[in-house]
């Protein structure tokens, strides 16, 4: 799965010797279309990479990963459909209240979000 972050599937197929279909095939089943939340205490640094499914780069989707704060492990939270704004912005505000850190504001919702300090472990 991190072998996606800034690849295409056709790049990762052909780095680990397999077909085009296996790597998608993975990418469905290893990532639960649904976050689920109670997992996290926080989330470290998010990342949002768009992905070709495709060498003809019309077919895509967005991963959403998170660097942890503690080592530093990139895992994969979700992968979207597609790259549309409006699909990333429903995932950020699918992220629940105290697990987000610093500003951001998806562009439906109707109050800003509050900045929350880190704490030092």
């Amino acid at each position: 799965m991190r072998a996606l972050i800034n690849s295409t599937v056709v790049d990762v197929s052909r780095k680990l010797g397999l077909t085009q279909e296996v790597v998608e095939e993975t990418l469905e089943r290893r990532v639960a279309s649904q976050v689920d939340w109670s997992r996290f205490d926080h989330l470290g640094v998010l990342g949002i990479d768009e992905v070709s499914l495709r060498k003809d780069h019309r077919d895509f989707v967005t991963l959403i990963n998170r660097r942890s704060r503690e080592g530093g492990e990139v895992s994969v939270l979700a992968v979207l459909p597609d790259r549309l704004k409006e699909t990333v912005a429903a995932f950020l505000a699918s992220i629940p209240e105290h697990l987000q850190i610093g500003y951001f504001k998806p562009a439906h919702t109707k109050r800003p979000l509050k900045r929350r300090r880190e704490t030092q472990s």
